[in-house]
């Protein structure tokens, strides 16, 4: 019986969990790519990726936001990481 119980409280609160506000954020964010090494930029490329990628965490689910990430990283040659946003 304690294992049935236990069973059910786990099945809930994986329900619970990923239907709480915010979930599809944090998938959506948890897709996209990191920032890569950025060590060789310049500082308006680093400050350009920077602010896009901070953007686009915002508001991961904003095809727009993300759109204009993906569109950033190829304008500087990141093109696998440009992929990854799609």
């Amino acid at each position: 019986m304690w294992r049935r119980l236990a069973a059910t409280a786990v099945v809930l609160a994986t329900a619970l969990w990923s239907a709480a506000p915010g979930s599809e954020e944090r998938r959506a964010c948890a897709r996209l790519p990191g920032l890569p090494d950025l060590t060789r930029t310049t500082a308006v490329v680093v400050r350009h990726l920077q602010e896009a990628d901070a953007t686009a965490r915002r508001r991961p689910s904003s095809a727009a936001a993300v759109g204009a990430l993906a569109l950033a990283y190829h304008a500087e040659g990141f093109n696998d990481q440009a992929a990854e946003c799609c």
